[in-house]
């Protein structure tokens, strides 16, 4: 399943509204004359100035594409009834965990709870401090590290941090690639693919995977709304939560 945001949705209008203009062009050809011999040169200035505005326009939008790279059998159930918790954890960028305000997962996952109703979001602080007293700081580092590394290998080795995560399932997204690009007019064009996973804490597994990649170039859009609207690509990946009875089911 491949999406694609509103924003990009608007980049087709425009592109829609070039062929119509071209189009236009070729009507109008047959009675330029006419046009002219009654001094109406502002409707043709006209047509050509607001075509160069909206192109503009177009071309300093900004696009993200979302696509579905894996889904377990899990999430497709139709008998439903109870309630799930999913722990959120921050934003993995450069193999790190982003500690800024501005991508916090309280602020992106407000998308979330609001596409995804019944879904209960779980942070860190939910949980951190009574796995650090019954394990011990440096057991809970070795676990966020394999998540960040992806070591599955490890990750299954660490069931006792596993089995002291609140929520059912983890969600993990991460900045995989993030570049910035400047044209020959001085444009920067920024460039950022993100990919996001949804662990089942008891059985340790992954069992969805999405991807977004998108595109900016307007400057007054900041780093991290860029970002932000990618992550809100990522959760309209996500299956429809509708609580199941099954205690194996989303």
């Amino acid at each position: 399943m491949i999406i694609k945001t509103g924003i990009g949705i608007a980049g087709d209008f425009f592109i829609i509204l070039f062929v119509m203009i071209i189009i236009a062009c070729f009507i109008m050809n047959k009675t330029v004359k006419e046009v002219m011999n009654g001094g109406n040169y502002f409707i043709l200035t006209g047509v050509w100035c607001v075509f160069c505005m909206l192109l503009t326009c177009a071309s300093q939008s900004g696009e993200w594409q979302g696509k579905l790279l894996y889904s377990n059998k899990q999430l497709a159930v139709t008998d439903r009834a109870t309630g799930r918790d999913v722990v959120v954890l921050p934003l993995i960028i450069d193999n790190r965990f982003d500690t800024g305000q501005s991508l916090a997962p309280e602020r992106f996952t407000k998308a979330l709870i609001h596409d995804q109703g019944a879904v209960r979001v779980l942070f860190r602080k939910d949980f951190e401090e009574k796995l650090i007293l019954k394990y011990g700081r440096e057991h809970l580092d070795s676990f966020y590290m394999a998540l960040i590394k992806n070591d599955i290998l490890a990750l299954n080795a660490l069931d006792t941090v596993w089995n002291g995560i609140p929520g059912r399932y983890l969600l993990t997204i991460r900045v995989t690639t993030g570049v910035r690009i400047n044209s020959f007019d001085d444009i920067v064009k920024r460039k950022a693919d993100l990919e996001a996973e949804l662990w089942d804490s008891k059985k340790i597994e992954i069992i969805w995977r999405g991807q977004s990649s998108g595109y900016e170039m307007d400057p007054e859009v900041s780093d991290a709304a860029f970002i932000m609207k990618g992550i809100q690509t990522l959760f309209m990946l996500l299956p429809e939560f509708i609580p199941v009875r099954e205690e194996d089911n989303w």
